[in-house]
């Protein structure tokens, strides 16, 4: 079982041997909020351990996006409230069926844990300005003393996708951006099906992805580190968001760009459907 490391004062992560998830803790002396915490069922259980011994009693979670590997729940964290944007929120409960159906796939274990699968993507919406869906925040006291995180939400991968930016630390949690290991995920398939479920006149995958860049971008020039979703965590926060502007950019253009995350086990599949998707959209 993975280890929870101290990557800064107060913040820990715990890294899946599943797709290399990442798991952030953010802590004080005694409380917690988790920020995805996944995958396997074991998994699960070793980072309650972990928490556990550690003193911690979860105060909140926080789910970046609707998929079924950043929803999941351990009863040992407790009946915390479990936030994320009102987006997420309502995809996690019109597509319940297929975040159990993906999640038991991916660890059949969960097949005889109905304590965990009842608990996938019960989420409950952060607070949200009426004029501005990008303007979120966290209810009071739902993080530990010593953090502040800023909410910055999007509409790419998938919509209601939120980071969160930790001021004071000037650490950028990405969700599923920003990795050095997968290429950009512009949400292809159910964009057109999500729009219509939150009431939005369209959902261009390309377009709503470049607009999220653009939103990150002034907090990756101040990160001093960046935590994605999946895969090694970095300080060259900028650098990972140019890289996949250009890339997205010669997609757009109909170039072929070389990328070495291509070369990562199943990215190369995607790049082409990428390449497809940009041929049917002109």
């Amino acid at each position: 079982m993975a280890e929870l490391v101290d990557i800064a004062p107060g913040i820990l992560v715990h890294t899946s041997r599943k797709d290399a998830l990442n798991s952030i803790v953010l802590a004080s002396i005694s409380e917690a909020m988790l920020v995805d915490p996944g995958w396997e069922a074991e998994e699960l259980d070793d980072l309650a351990a972990q928490l556990a011994e550690r003193g911690l009693t979860v105060l909140s979670g926080f789910a970046t996006h609707a998929h079924h590997d950043h929803v999941l729940w351990h009863p040992a964290f407790g009946n915390a409230p479990r936030l994320a944007s009102a987006a997420t929120v309502r995809l996690a409960g019109a597509e319940r069926e297929d975040l159990l159906a993906h999640a038991a796939a991916d660890d059949p274990a969960l097949e005889t844990r109905p304590e965990l699968l009842t608990l996938i993507g019960r989420l409950s919406p952060t607070p949200q300005a009426p004029a501005n869906s990008h303007h979120t925040w966290l209810p009071r006291g739902a993080a530990p003393c010593g953090f502040e995180p800023q909410l910055l939400t999007h509409d790419a991968h998938v919509p209601g996708h939120t980071a969160l930016w930790l001021p004071e630390q000037r650490i950028l949690i990405a969700g599923d951006m920003l990795s050095s290991t997968e290429l950009p995920l512009p949400d292809l398939e159910q964009h057109e099906s999500r729009a219509r479920l939150l009431q939005k006149r369209s959902i261009d995958p390309f377009t709503t992805y470049l607009e999220a860049l653009d939103l990150l971008e002034p907090y990756a020039r101040k990160a001093r580190l960046v935590i994605p979703g999946h895969g090694p965590l970095g300080s060259d926060a900028l650098e990972r968001l140019e890289r996949d502007r250009a890339y997205l950019t010669a997609i757009l253009n109909g170039d072929d760009p070389r990328d070495e995350r291509r070369a990562t086990r199943g990215m190369e599949a995607w790049h082409a459907r990428l390449v497809e998707a940009a041929v049917e959209r002109r």
